[in-house]
């Protein structure tokens, strides 16, 4: 499937979708680095629970420097 989307969409993939797919693989990576640990019997550190926290503030990070550039242009938003 991934093949024929890029074969359909010559802008494919774009940065946004590149960031997904590359976060995807490396969460399965961690995933299977954490079971072959496991597996040897240490109940350790585990991977995947760090992974997903910096997954989750990579674009928290990237909302707040887009709020503070906004901010320091001297753009406002109006909220509705």
């Amino acid at each position: 499937m991934l093949g024929w989307l890029a074969v359909r969409a010559r802008g494919w993939p774009d940065p946004a979708s590149a960031a997904l797919i590359s976060g995807w693989i490396v969460l399965s990576v961690l995933a299977l680095v954490d079971l072959a640990g496991e597996q040897g019997g240490g109940a350790g550190f585990r991977l995947i629970p760090w992974a997903l926290v910096a997954f989750g503030f990579a674009p928290a990070v990237s909302v707040v420097r887009s709020a503070a550039s906004d901010v320091a242009s001297g753009e406002e938003t109006e909220r509705s």
